[in-house]
């Protein structure tokens, strides 16, 4: 429901919500991918929620992805937090590197990794303006050496404003990484208990979420075993039976 919380990014003669709202209301059964998506197709376009299911979805990566594996990553930083994925406004990146200027200097061996295409002209003025260009580092990456990159990390930080589900949480989880989200949209029912969480547009909340768990190995250890304990509960395995179970109650009905 990404196109109906963020208006914003459609343009003005975009069809994607009304085309929504006529599938909604023809379809035998609608499958949603967390509790927080189904409550939203509800509120959004007033759809009963008896013909929703949700259906988690599950993740690929984990440490044996990279396990054995050379893994090639240029002048890769000792201490950094992982972002990962598209840097668009509602993934709240800008705010996020905005927040965060005083943990990076104050730690100049800090740094923030970030996957997906590379830093845009606006985006390194934006680094240069804030003088932490030396301590932010992109990297266009293969499952592998995404793996690698969780699984190194101090934490993975997800700051985004909306998820439906948040597939890099799992990856997280699957790869040994302590992660740090917001706690809206589906992220607080996909982490569960094995996450530390922030209010994404409150910059002390971000900085303080940050600092409480790459400062204390305790916690990190900590959330790390949660977020084994956490992953189990997904498997595409699981997603499949699931799915299956509700195209069985559209042919029986």
């Amino acid at each position: 429901m990404i196109h109906e919380i963020f208006p914003e990014h459609l343009s003005l003669n975009s069809p994607v919500s009304k085309n929504k709202k006529k599938i909604f209301e023809k379809a035998s059964k609608i499958i949603a991918i967390s509790e927080n998506t189904k409550r939203d197709i509800v509120t959004i376009f007033n759809i009963n929620e008896n013909k929703i299911d949700v259906v988690y979805l599950a993740n690929s990566l984990n440490k044996e992805t990279f396990a054995g594996k050379q893994v090639e990553l240029n002048n890769l930083p000792n201490n950094y937090l992982l972002f990962v994925g598209s840097r668009l406004t509602y993934k709240n990146f800008y705010f996020f590197i905005t927040s965060i200027v005083p943990l990076l200097e104050k730690d100049p061996a800090l740094h923030v990794v970030c996957t997906g295409i590379p830093f845009n002209k606006n985006e390194l003025a934006f680094f240069h303006r804030l003088g932490i260009e030396k301590q932010l580092h992109q990297y266009y990456v293969n499952d592998v050496q995404l793996a690698y990159l969780y699984n190194h990390a101090l934490a993975f930080i997800f700051p985004s404003l909306y998820e439906g589900f948040g597939i890099p949480v799992l990856e997280a989880f699957a790869c040994e990484c302590p992660a740090l989200l917001s706690n809206t949209s589906s992220l607080p029912e996909i982490g569960g208990d094995a996450a530390a969480y922030f209010e994404p547009k409150d910059a002390l909340s971000i900085r303080n979420a940050i600092a409480s768990v790459i400062y204390n190995n305790d916690k990190r250890k900590q959330l790390i075993e949660k977020g084994i304990e956490q992953h189990k509960k997904f498997s595409w395995e699981l997603t499949a039976k699931k799915t299956l179970e509700v195209y069985k109650k559209v042919i029986k009905n």
